[in-house]
């Protein structure tokens, strides 16, 4: 009985998993998958988270001897922030740092505790986190969780109170894809496969989503009658908060969630809703567990907010009361001593509607705008947390 598990089962999950890891995950496949990711296009976007999180675990492996600045957060962070002005701005002051762009599309900030096999390395001094408005919400992002995925700090975050059946299968492809590269980067493995095999694989000549000097769109900013001040809607997550006490109503309400599709992430204004409903929410929970690993690891962390326009009212915002999203940051940044960034300070380019190509992400001269300011601040942070090292 025991050989026939060792030569039936365990034998080919072990080969499995080397092919995987130690073949298919070596360090020049990964920098050949790395260069030739692909564009964010429709049939395409998995394939392209797939590879910003490849970028990601590609440049840890990467040591240049220098301590590393992350800067992590979602498509606004990968699109509006440049690392490489960053970075010349620091060297030019004498600061000895690398920043790193960890921007990765859609990402909530539950997800901070489970990327930490990725971002909390030996070599990292410090993360930058920037939030959108939409960060702090229950909601789970479909596409991620097969790839941006940690099982036991999910079963830490989530609980018994939001889990759904239509997320199942991707909660299983995340378990797996945990342990195995092949799992984990599949889509993208497919399309660098198809693509090399046509003929048609092309190596990537820009960081960002959108090609640098492509003209701004003309509907970025669709102005129309000021929104009426709004209350956030009550969500199936509410309910279940709300009767967790008392046994049977509890029951029924677990299982109505249960039983229910979540919103599509492409509707955002759901998840800035679940952002504004409770101060315990999955991504305020993942935010403050994440504040526990960076000390654990002794990694300093900064939160701010990332440039999100005026104009946004317009858009997927209405009339929510978004400003009760960045007092309760102030609360949970006091609460532990952690540097913040305030919204007030980046509110000059949020006024201006031509720095940004759409409500989410700044165009190339509001990148070019923010970096700058993102580099000072960094001097000055980093400066600070030197002179309070040497002090001890």
């Amino acid at each position: 009985m025991a050989k026939t598990l060792i030569c039936e089962i365990l034998s080919p999950l072990f080969g499995l998993f080397l092919i995987s890891n130690w073949f298919i995950g070596s360090d020049n496949v990964i920098r050949f998958v790395e260069a030739h990711r692909p564009d964010r296009v429709k049939d395409l976007q998995i394939a392209h988270a797939e590879g910003q999180l490849l970028h990601i675990e590609s440049r840890s492996r990467n040591d240049t001897g220098k301590p590393r600045v992350l800067i992590v957060g979602s498509s606004s962070v990968f699109n509006g922030v440049d690392e490489h002005l960053i970075n010349a701005m620091l060297a030019a002051a004498g600061a000895n740092f690398e920043v790193v762009n960890c921007g990765l599309t859609g990402m909530h900030a539950y997800e901070l505790p489970m990327l930490r096999q990725w971002l909390l390395r030996s070599n990292v001094a410090g993360i930058v986190y920037l939030y959108n408005y939409y960060s702090f919400s229950d909601d789970l992002y479909d596409m991620a969780l097969p790839m941006r995925w940690n099982t036991l700090e999910f079963a830490r975050l989530n609980g018994i109170y939001d889990l759904r059946l239509s997320e199942l299968d991707n909660l299983a492809a995340g378990v797996l894809g945990e342990s195995l590269f092949l799992v984990r980067y599949r889509q993208l493995l497919r399309y660098t496969a198809i693509a090399w095999s046509a003929g048609h694989l092309e190596t990537r000549t820009y960081p960002y989503d959108f090609e640098p000097g492509r003209a701004r769109p003309e509907t970025t900013v669709r102005r129309t009658k000021e929104p009426a001040v709004e209350e956030p809607g009550l969500t199936l997550q509410d309910e279940v908060y709300g009767k967790h006490d008392a046994l049977w109503d509890g029951i029924v309400a677990r299982w109505r969630l249960f039983l229910t599709p979540r919103e599509p992430f492409s509707r955002i204004r759901p998840p800035v809703e679940s952002s504004l409903s409770r101060h315990n929410t999955r991504g305020y929970r993942g935010l403050e567990r994440f504040v526990e690993l960076t000390r654990n690891a002794k990694i300093q962390f900064v939160v701010g907010p990332v440039p999100e326009p005026n104009f946004k009212k317009f858009d997927y915002m209405g009339g929510l009361p978004v400003e009760r999203i960045d007092r309760r940051i102030q609360e949970i940044t006091r609460k532990y001593g952690i540097v913040l960034l305030g919204r007030s300070e980046i509110a000059d380019i949020e006024k201006k509607d031509q720095l940004f190509r759409d409500p989410i992400h700044l165009y190339d001269n509001g990148r070019s705008i923010y970096s700058t300011y993102l580099a000072a601040r960094l001097q000055e942070v980093l400066r600070n947390s030197n002179d309070a090292d040497t002090a001890k």
